[in-house]
Protein backbone atom coordinates (compact mmCIF):
# COMPACT_ATOMS: atom_id res chain seq x y z
CA UNK A 1 0.00 0.00 0.00
CA UNK A 2 1.53 3.56 -1.06
CA UNK A 3 2.04 6.25 1.94
CA UNK A 4 -0.56 8.08 0.05
CA UNK A 5 -3.02 6.08 0.10
CA UNK A 6 -2.49 5.31 3.68
CA UNK A 7 -2.56 8.84 5.36
CA UNK A 8 -5.60 9.02 3.26
CA UNK A 9 -7.43 5.89 4.83
CA UNK A 10 -6.15 7.06 8.44
CA UNK A 11 -7.41 10.84 7.24
CA UNK A 12 -10.90 8.81 7.03
CA UNK A 13 -11.19 6.47 9.92
CA UNK A 14 -10.75 9.94 12.24
CA UNK A 15 -13.56 11.36 9.96
CA UNK A 16 -15.71 8.49 11.15
CA UNK A 17 -14.50 8.14 14.48
CA UNK A 18 -14.99 11.63 15.13
CA UNK A 19 -18.66 11.72 13.35
CA UNK A 20 -19.44 8.82 15.22
CA UNK A 21 -18.18 10.74 19.08
CA UNK A 22 -20.45 13.59 18.08
CA UNK A 23 -23.55 11.27 17.99
CA UNK A 24 -22.03 9.50 21.04
CA UNK A 25 -22.16 12.58 22.88
CA UNK A 26 -24.58 14.99 21.62
CA UNK A 27 -24.83 17.46 24.49
CA UNK A 28 -20.80 18.21 24.07
CA UNK A 29 -19.95 20.78 21.66
CA UNK A 30 -16.81 19.51 19.82
CA UNK A 31 -15.49 21.66 17.67
CA UNK A 32 -14.35 21.30 13.83
CA UNK A 33 -11.23 19.82 12.31
CA UNK A 34 -10.87 17.54 16.10
CA UNK A 35 -8.85 14.61 16.16
CA UNK A 36 -9.67 11.50 18.09
CA UNK A 37 -7.17 8.25 18.85
CA UNK A 38 -8.27 5.84 21.65
CA UNK A 39 -11.26 6.60 23.38
CA UNK A 40 -12.98 9.61 24.67
CA UNK A 41 -15.23 9.48 27.67
CA UNK A 42 -17.47 12.13 28.21
CA UNK A 43 -20.07 11.45 31.04
CA UNK A 44 -22.26 14.24 33.54
CA UNK A 45 -25.56 16.82 33.09
CA UNK A 46 -22.71 19.87 32.58
CA UNK A 47 -21.36 21.49 29.20
CA UNK A 48 -18.90 20.26 27.59
CA UNK A 49 -17.23 22.47 24.76
CA UNK A 50 -14.21 21.63 22.73
CA UNK A 51 -12.38 24.06 20.60
CA UNK A 52 -11.22 24.14 16.75
CA UNK A 53 -8.52 21.26 15.92
CA UNK A 54 -7.87 19.98 19.32
CA UNK A 55 -6.54 16.30 19.27
CA UNK A 56 -7.09 13.68 21.83
CA UNK A 57 -4.52 10.63 21.89
CA UNK A 58 -4.15 7.82 23.73
CA UNK A 59 -0.13 7.31 23.18
CA UNK A 60 0.13 6.88 26.77
CA UNK A 61 -2.84 3.78 26.99
CA UNK A 62 -5.01 6.19 28.90
CA UNK A 63 -8.10 7.56 27.95
CA UNK A 64 -9.17 10.63 27.65
CA UNK A 65 -11.94 11.10 30.32
CA UNK A 66 -14.00 14.47 30.81
CA UNK A 67 -16.44 14.51 33.51
CA UNK A 68 -19.49 16.67 34.87
CA UNK A 69 -21.05 16.58 38.48
CA UNK A 70 -23.63 19.01 38.24
CA UNK A 71 -25.77 20.21 35.22
CA UNK A 72 -24.65 24.07 35.59
CA UNK A 73 -20.95 22.70 35.61
CA UNK A 74 -18.83 23.72 32.64
CA UNK A 75 -15.77 22.24 30.66
CA UNK A 76 -14.30 24.42 28.27
CA UNK A 77 -11.29 23.63 26.10
CA UNK A 78 -9.57 26.09 23.57
CA UNK A 79 -8.44 26.05 19.96
CA UNK A 80 -5.32 23.61 18.62
CA UNK A 81 -5.06 21.90 22.09
CA UNK A 82 -3.51 18.52 22.57
CA UNK A 83 -4.95 16.03 24.77
CA UNK A 84 -3.64 12.71 26.22
CA UNK A 85 -4.88 10.77 28.86
CA UNK A 86 -5.99 13.66 30.61
CA UNK A 87 -8.98 13.40 33.18
CA UNK A 88 -11.07 16.39 33.97
CA UNK A 89 -13.79 16.37 37.08
CA UNK A 90 -15.54 19.59 36.87
CA UNK A 91 -18.12 20.21 39.72
CA UNK A 92 -18.15 24.36 38.48
CA UNK A 93 -15.77 25.24 35.94
CA UNK A 94 -12.28 23.71 33.91
CA UNK A 95 -10.79 26.09 31.41
CA UNK A 96 -8.41 25.56 29.48
CA UNK A 97 -7.02 28.00 27.31
CA UNK A 98 -6.16 27.12 23.06
CA UNK A 99 -2.83 26.19 22.16
CA UNK A 100 -2.52 23.83 25.81
CA UNK A 101 -0.34 20.85 25.69
CA UNK A 102 -1.57 18.26 28.25
CA UNK A 103 -0.51 14.67 29.10
CA UNK A 104 -2.15 12.23 31.28
CA UNK A 105 -3.04 14.42 34.46
CA UNK A 106 -5.97 15.18 36.61
CA UNK A 107 -7.38 18.33 36.51
CA UNK A 108 -10.20 18.92 39.27
CA UNK A 109 -12.29 21.83 41.01
CA UNK A 110 -13.34 19.87 43.97
CA UNK A 111 -12.38 17.57 46.70
CA UNK A 112 -15.20 15.53 45.98
CA UNK A 113 -15.82 14.87 50.03
CA UNK A 114 -16.07 17.25 52.69
CA UNK A 115 -12.35 17.60 54.42
CA UNK A 116 -14.34 18.82 57.84
CA UNK A 117 -14.32 16.40 60.88
CA UNK A 118 -18.31 15.70 60.47
CA UNK A 119 -17.30 14.95 56.80
CA UNK A 120 -19.71 11.86 57.07
CA UNK A 121 -22.57 13.57 58.01
CA UNK A 122 -24.82 14.86 54.78
CA UNK A 123 -24.47 18.32 55.22
CA UNK A 124 -20.85 19.00 55.25
CA UNK A 125 -19.60 21.17 52.89
CA UNK A 126 -17.82 20.15 49.80
CA UNK A 127 -15.55 22.36 48.41
CA UNK A 128 -15.47 23.52 44.92
CA UNK A 129 -13.22 26.05 42.98
CA UNK A 130 -13.29 26.78 39.01
CA UNK A 131 -9.79 25.97 37.64
CA UNK A 132 -8.28 28.09 34.74
CA UNK A 133 -5.13 27.00 32.71
CA UNK A 134 -4.60 29.95 30.27
CA UNK A 135 -3.09 29.60 26.91
CA UNK A 136 0.00 27.85 25.89
CA UNK A 137 0.44 25.88 29.28
CA UNK A 138 2.48 22.19 29.00
CA UNK A 139 1.17 19.73 31.55
CA UNK A 140 3.64 17.45 31.97
CA UNK A 141 2.40 13.12 32.98
CA UNK A 142 0.80 12.27 36.32
CA UNK A 143 0.20 16.19 37.22
CA UNK A 144 -2.85 16.80 39.67
CA UNK A 145 -4.38 20.09 39.25
CA UNK A 146 -6.21 21.13 42.25
CA UNK A 147 -9.62 23.08 42.61
CA UNK A 148 -8.92 27.19 42.43
CA UNK A 149 -5.91 27.02 40.67
CA UNK A 150 -4.96 29.46 37.84
CA UNK A 151 -2.40 28.30 35.56
CA UNK A 152 -0.28 31.49 33.89
CA UNK A 153 -0.17 31.76 30.04
CA UNK A 154 3.07 29.90 28.48
CA UNK A 155 4.00 28.34 31.72
CA UNK A 156 5.24 24.54 32.21
CA UNK A 157 4.14 22.19 35.03
CA UNK A 158 6.49 19.23 35.25
CA UNK A 159 5.63 15.41 35.63
CA UNK A 160 3.90 14.63 38.96
CA UNK A 161 3.74 17.91 40.04
CA UNK A 162 0.70 18.81 42.45
CA UNK A 163 -0.59 21.77 41.84
CA UNK A 164 -2.37 23.27 44.77
CA UNK A 165 -1.57 27.09 44.37
CA UNK A 166 -1.94 29.51 41.29
CA UNK A 167 0.87 29.51 39.30
CA UNK A 168 2.26 33.19 37.68
CA UNK A 169 2.63 33.32 33.61
CA UNK A 170 6.20 32.06 32.22
CA UNK A 171 6.69 30.01 35.19
CA UNK A 172 8.00 26.20 35.37
CA UNK A 173 7.07 24.94 38.28
CA UNK A 174 7.95 20.80 39.65
CA UNK A 175 7.39 18.86 42.93
CA UNK A 176 4.86 18.09 45.52
CA UNK A 177 4.17 20.73 46.78
CA UNK A 178 5.01 23.01 44.02
CA UNK A 179 8.03 25.10 43.49
CA UNK A 180 8.97 27.62 40.57
CA UNK A 181 12.25 25.61 39.02
CA UNK A 182 12.50 28.51 36.35
CA UNK A 183 10.93 32.03 34.92
CA UNK A 184 10.79 31.92 30.85
CA UNK A 185 11.65 34.63 29.72
CA UNK A 186 9.31 35.47 26.72
CA UNK A 187 10.41 35.05 22.86
CA UNK A 188 10.51 38.64 20.92
CA UNK A 189 7.10 39.38 19.73
CA UNK A 190 5.32 36.77 22.38
CA UNK A 191 2.62 38.42 23.53
CA UNK A 192 2.16 38.08 27.70
CA UNK A 193 -0.50 38.52 30.27
CA UNK A 194 1.50 41.15 32.12
CA UNK A 195 2.39 42.94 28.62
CA UNK A 196 -1.77 42.44 27.64
CA UNK A 197 -2.89 44.17 30.59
Amino acid sequence: MTSRLAKSIDRLQSRLRVEWYRRRYPKAVLGPHLGIRGKLIITGPGKVVVGEHCFFDAATGQPNKIQTFDPAATVTIGDFCYLNGIEIAAQTSVTLGSRCIVADCLIMDTDFHSIEINRHDASAPVKTKPVEIAENVWIGNRTIILKGVRVGENSVVGAGTVVRQSVPPNAVVIGNPQQIAKMLAPSAGERTETASR
